[in-house]
């Protein structure tokens, strides 16, 4: 049998190898070990330390040690748990659909502080359905998630239906804005449009981190040479649609801080007189186009 201690010293000396073989940050080593462990005993990371003593049925030791083993492959910890939590809440998570990041939390939080009591969202690439869920889950309002994908758009349904918000949260299949056209808003409504598109230009394939490059999905990450084509797709479609639109749209994205100039002019291109700004993430990187169109 083998102590607390013992194993978290273990899982984060197994990943802390690895990580070097490979030439990759082991800063993580030691928070992926808690996490992984605390899974695995269905216990709390402070557990961990306040019994840093007890002995782990070996059960649960095997079964961590193939969390280290994945893990030490760059799996992701939230495929490898199967969720990742998202603005207080937990999401069901797998490799059909990108994993919600703090960035993402952001944008978000955006959308909520925006809504009134005519608002409705409409989160376009929804994915895992975590923006569209928190929004109304936070507001009480109602949300639509659109998204390509059929698998993606399973996990999105699974995780409405576990936060119980699935009265309020409707998914359609399509892509970018198209299932929107057919479900339109009343004109009066205030509509709130989110997208956090694929925008990595194809350049830094090779250059992001292997966790997210062997384990998430291609599609939902590169948008082509400077990482806008589905962004600049997706303000056609909706200038095409703007007549029929509600009155009032406020549009929040997502985009890589060295488009926080290109991603206004493209905008701009299609809507001359909106109002638009440029937020910036918890690194102080221009992360969210904000725009009233």
């Amino acid at each position: 049998m083998i102590s607390i201690l013992e194993a978290l010293t273990w899982g984060e000396q197994t990943l802390k190898k690895t990580a070097h073989e490979k030439c990759t940050d082991v800063h993580n080593a030691k928070l992926d070990a808690q996490v992984l462990l605390s899974a695995c005993l269905q216990k709390s990371t402070a557990y961990l330390f306040s019994h840093a003593g007890d002995e782990i049925p070996q059960e649960k030791f095997d079964a961590y040690q193939r969390f280290i083993e994945r893990r030490s492959h760059h799996e992701p910890v939230a495929y490898i748990l199967g969720e990742q939590p998202f603005l207080g809440r937990s999401f069901f998570v797998n490799t059909s659909v990108l994993i919600p990041r703090p960035e993402t939390e952001l944008l978000a939080q955006y959308a909520i502080d925006l809504a009134n009591p005519q608002s409705i969202l409409c989160d376009i690439g929804t994915g895992s359905g975590a923006i569209a869920i928190s929004f109304s889950g936070e507001t009480n309002l109602p949300a639509l998630g659109c998204e390509i994908s059929p698998m993606a758009l399973r996990v999105a349904k699974q995780n409405a239906k576990h936060h119980k918000l699935d009265h309020l949260v409707s998914f359609l299949e399509g892509h970018l804005l198209q299932p929107l056209l057919t479900h339109l808003p009343a004109k009066d409504r205030h509509l709130i449009l989110t997208a956090n598109l694929p925008y990595l230009p194809a350049r830094r394939k090779t250059a992001i981190d292997p966790d997210v490059y062997h384990f998430e999905p291609h599609v939902a990450l590169f948008g082509g040479l400077d990482g806008l084509d589905l962004y600049h797709e997706l303000f056609s479609q909706l200038a095409d649609a703007r007549p029929a639109l509600p009155d009032r749209i406020h549009l929040l994205i997502e985009i890589d801080p060295i488009q926080a100039r290109s991603a206004p002019v493209l905008l701009k291109a299609l809507f001359p007189h909106a109002q638009i700004d440029v937020l910036d993430d918890l690194s102080k990187k221009p992360r969210i186009l904000s725009a009233q169109i």
